[in-house]
């Protein structure tokens, strides 16, 4: 469809952070998306995890980087912690925001 490949052909913003009323959204995490942050939840993960090294614990991209799909989750009761692609998550009780990371396809 022409609408998706001309969306998919505009400039990404970086991740900055995760923002319910905005998603759906793509956001491009850069080189080292590994390191700093912090990560609660082992996906969903809870609304204020660092978005992009939540993507590389997800698998959704590798440490390198890359371009990431943000979708809004339910608020959970419980969020488990696990060590996943190099990045360890924490748990964490219940909060009210969470968010799922996917990898973007390249076209």
């Amino acid at each position: 469809m022409a609408g998706q490949a001309a969306a998919s052909n505009a400039p990404v913003l970086a991740c900055t952070g995760f923002s319910a009323d905005a998603a759906p959204y793509t956001c491009a995490c850069p080189e080292g998306s590994d390191a700093g942050g912090s990560v609660w939840g082992s996906g969903p993960y809870t609304g204020d995890s660092d978005l992009c090294r939540a993507a590389v614990h997800a698998g959704a991209i590798p440490a390198t980087g890359g371009k990431i799909k943000v979708t809004a989750a339910p608020g959970q009761d419980a969020y488990e912690g696990s060590s996943q692609n190099g990045v360890t998550s924490s748990r964490w009780g219940s909060y009210g925001q969470s968010f799922e990371v996917a990898a973007v396809a390249a076209v």
